[in-house]
C-alpha cells in the first residue's frame, strides 16, 4: 500500500528542491533561480506562500570571490604570447581591478580608455534600469591592466590607438563561420569559466563574482564606503555596504590593532595550562 508521500514525485537525484514543492512540475522548471522556480510552482499553485519564501531563502546564499593569492593566481593563468591570451589577461584585469559588470565590459570602445590628472581611466555611462538615468562612471586602472589592454590592441588592431569607436574588446572569430566582433556576455562567461579551471580555483567564480572580489579587495585595502560605491556605480551605499566580508586574518589584524592601541603586548593568549586541581587557569 502506498502512502500519499510516496505517491509523490521522485525528487531528481541534483535538484536542489524538496520532494514536496516538485510534484507533477515540468523538469525543466527546476533548472531556473530558486525564486523563478518557486514563483512558477506558486503560480501553478503546487505551493503556498510559506514554500515559496522557503525557496526564495535558498536564494541568500553569499556569493562566493576570491583572496588576494587567488586572484594572483587568475591574472598569471593567460598566455600573453597569443591574441587570446593578451585579450584574456587585460579582460580579466578590468574585470578584477575595475569591477565592471559584464554587459558594460561589452559596451566599451577604445575611446573610453582616457587619460586623467596623469592616470588612464575608463570613462562611459551605465544606464540604472530602474530610474532610466545614465551614471557617469570614471575607474582608474592599474599600470599593468593598461598595458595589458594597448598589448591586446597592438596585435589585434596593429597599433596602440585603434580608432575610438572601435571595440575594446573583440570575439576572436574562431568558431564556425564567425568572423571577429563585439564581445559578448557569454564569452566573457566562458572566458572567466576557462581561467578558473586552468588556475585551479575550485569556487563557484562568475563575472560578477570578480566585481564582487573587486568590491571587497577595494574595503579590505580602506577604500570608503563612498570611493568604492563610485567605482562600482551603485546607487546607495547600503548596496556596497553588501560587499563587506572579514576573513579571520581580518579579524585577527583588527584585535592586534586594538590591544596595541591600549598597550596589549599581544591579541593572541597562550594556551591556557591546567591546574593541578584540573581546572584550567584564567
Amino acid at each position: 500500500m502506498h502512502t500519499a508521500r510516496s505517491a509523490r514525485a521522485p525528487s531528481h537525484p541534483t535538484s536542489p528542491y524538496p520532494g514536496d514543492f516538485r510534484a507533477s512540475i515540468d523538469p525543466c522548471a527546476e533548472r531556473r533561480t530558486p525564486t523563478a522556480f518557486g514563483t512558477y510552482a506558486l503560480g501553478t499553485r503546487r505551493i503556498g506562500w510559506g514554500g515559496f519564501n522557503e525557496i526564495a531563502a535558498m536564494n541568500e546564499r553569499p556569493t562566493e570571490f576570491l583572496e588576494q593569492s587567488e586572484v594572483k593566481r587568475l591574472l598569471d593563468v593567460a598566455d600573453r604570447r597569443t591574441l587570446q591570451g593578451k585579450r584574456d589577461a587585460a579582460i580579466l584585469g578590468v574585470l578584477s581591478h575595475g569591477g565592471l559588470r559584464e554587459g558594460e565590459l561589452c559596451t566599451l570602445n577604445a575611446g573610453d580608455l582616457k587619460e586623467h590628472q596623469g592616470r588612464t581611466c575608463l570613462h562611459f555611462e551605465t544606464l540604472k534600469k530602474r530610474t532610466g538615468k545614465t551614471l557617469k562612471r570614471q575607474v582608474p586602472l592599474p599600470v599593468t591592466t593598461v598595458k595589458d589592454i594597448r598589448a591586446y590592441w597592438a596585435h589585434a588592431y596593429g597599433t596602440e590607438a585603434p580608432s575610438l569607436d572601435a571595440p575594446m574588446f573583440m570575439t576572436l572569430g574562431q568558431r564556425g563561420p564567425y568572423r571577429p566582433g563585439r564581445l559578448t556576455p557569454k564569452a566573457i562567461d566562458g572566458l572567466v569559466a576557462r581561467a578558473v579551471r586552468e588556475a585551479g580555483i575550485t569556487k563557484r567564480i562568475t563575472p560578477h563574482s570578480l566585481r564582487h572580489t573587486c568590491a571587497t579587495g577595494l574595503l579590505q585595502a580602506g577604500a570608503d564606503l563612498a570611493t568604492v560605491r563610485d567605482i562600482l556605480g551603485h546607487a546607495t551605499i547600503t548596496t556596497t555596504a553588501r560587499y563587506l566580508h572579514s576573513g579571520f586574518g581580518r579579524k585577527v589584524e583588527a584585535v592586534d590593532a586594538l590591544a596595541k592601541e591600549w598597550g596589549g603586548k599581544s591579541s593572541f593568549s597562550p594556551p591556557t595550562t591546567a591546574s593541578p586541581g584540573g581546572e584550567s587557569n584564567g
